[in-house]
């Protein structure tokens, strides 16, 4: 798959609410083999880092305008330069010559700014020692946020649905009143997430009620922190926070 002009390989697993919410702890190494996730010997997770330009790319110009103080915490489109530069060389320099020396498994969210400068570092390595790679991307992401880029022909996201049975039998009147819950009834505001260049995997869950007809984004963080916790048991676990905390966004 082409993600941009950048081959890519995503492995890929769409999990419904009633799906996860049967999962437990103890169920999380059948989810990373079904993902043909090999045992790691360290765990580097990255926490969500928003407001760069992976963040504000899933929102169209339309929402910048109308919510300009929101778009921190650089002043100017000159300090977002320096600080995605900045974030690059952190994922080249630091992250991914730890990943190689360690066996990590490297796990982190969609719409991250240091995720996807660490995919896009990490991707020829990956494709350049083929199996014999010794580290993993494993990218946890929400549904709501790729659904408007789903149905957009020739994206990755639509390329993705279209062969997975259970994303693509979702109802999607139930997904966009969710989403005109949650952002208004204006298409031009709801995110418009896209899977990020880059070779890894991707576990992506409902997070959506049917019968309330809402968004439930603590399906995915709950999912996320069963499968650290049972890796934890035995691995070593590096938390790295850079910029964008996700308490800023409460409201996105």
């Amino acid at each position: 798959m082409t993600i941009g002009e950048t081959p890519s390989d995503v492995s890929f697993l769409y999990l419904k609410n009633s799906q996860v919410s049967a999962l437990s702890v103890a169920s999380m190494p059948k989810v990373r083999e079904a993902l043909g996730l090999k045992d790691p010997k360290m765990v580097i997770r990255l926490m969500p880092c928003r407001f760069g330009t992976a963040f504000w790319s899933a929102y169209g110009k339309c929402y910048h305008r109308r919510f300009p103080t929101k778009k921190v915490p650089e002043v100017n489109s000159d300090a977002m330069e320096v600080t995605e530069h900045q974030l690059l060389l952190l994922a080249k320099e630091v992250i991914l010559p730890l990943a190689l020396r360690t066996h990590a498994l490297v796990i982190g969210t969609e719409m991250c700014e240091l995720v996807s400068a660490f995919a896009r570092v990490s991707a020829p390595v990956r494709r350049q020692l083929g199996e014999a790679c010794p580290f993993r991307l494993l990218i946890f992401a929400r549904t709501p946020y790729f659904h408007v880029r789903s149905k957009d022909p020739g994206s990755a996201a639509q390329q993705v649905r279209a062969v997975n049975q259970v994303w693509n039998s979702l109802d999607d009147e139930v997904m966009e009143a969710a989403l005109r819950t949650r952002f208004g009834d204006d298409v031009a505001f709801w995110p418009q997430a896209e899977f990020p260049p880059g070779d890894y995997a991707m576990i992506m869950t409902e997070c959506v009620q049917s019968k309330d007809r809402k968004m439930v984004v603590e399906t995915e963080s709950n999912l996320q922190n069963d499968f650290i916790s049972d890796l934890a048991k035995h691995l070593p676990v590096i938390v790295l926070q850079t910029y964008g905390s996700e308490r800023v966004s409460t409201t996105i």
